[in-house]
């Protein structure tokens, strides 16, 4: 391998391996604003804001952190490892988006709705974040919850042939899928489930497939170096 191919291996080995505390600042970090007042309010909180950021960040670490695992099995397995990379990237897309347009869209009708004295305008307003937002925000989770999904089994395929590694990514995309499926079914011991597997498993196996993948990228240094 060469020495910026290493390089850049190893930057995504530590992406991964960050995306273990940034996945916990997503699922345990939270701001209770359970009526439409208290949630208006949100866009003079700082901490709601970094913590979207943090998400924005996160996301694009995942999405660097599956190109470069992707490449240590890409020469076995192109089918899988393609439409597995793919499917991360429409994940973190579709996150990103979402997370920008609440940090700068709806942030800014929210501050407009405060300053506003206009009722036509405020209802207009109101309508958007009751209605509208809700909607959109809605369907670009389903796309990321459902692409992290199917991106998580296509590299378990993939990476079968390392025994464990592969099984993680299985076991992480099939039960994801079961959270996709609870966004219609609403099943609250499911919901229950899926957030304590959110914060355990999940960090869990991006540290553990995160180590194994830097000490991976040495070995494959070493034994390209010793040829």
């Amino acid at each position: 391998m060469t020495s910026r191919h290493t390089l850049f291996l190893g930057i995504s080995a530590w992406s991964l391996i960050i995306t273990s505390v940034t996945t916990l600042v997503a699922h345990l970090v939270t701001f209770d604003a359970p009526g439409f007042d208290d949630k208006i309010l949100l866009y003079q909180n700082w901490g709601y804001i970094v913590r979207n950021d943090i998400i924005i960040i996160h996301c694009l670490l995942v999405i660097v952190s599956m190109l470069g695992l992707g490449l240590l099995e890409v020469r076995k397995n192109p089918g899988w490892i393609g439409i597995g990379f793919l499917c991360f990237t429409v994940f973190g897309l579709a996150e990103i988006t979402r997370m920008t347009a609440t940090n700068i869209i709806v942030n800014g009708m929210r501050e407009a709705y405060s300053k506003s004295s206009d009722g036509f305008t405020q209802d207009a307003i109101q309508h958007f974040l009751e209605i509208t937002w809700p909607a959109i925000g809605t369907t670009l989770f389903m796309i990321f919850i459902l692409a992290f999904s199917l991106g998580c089994i296509f590299y378990g395929i993939a990476f079968l042939n390392h025994r464990w590694v592969g099984k993680i990514f299985l076991i992480w995309g099939i039960v994801n899928l079961f959270a996709f499926a609870n966004s219609f079914l609403l099943l609250s011991w499911l919901d229950s489930f899926m957030s304590v597997f959110s914060y355990t498993y999940q960090p869990a196996a991006r540290l553990l497939v995160g180590v194994w993948f830097l000490k991976e990228v040495k070995r494959r240094t070493t034994n390209s170096t010793a040829t």
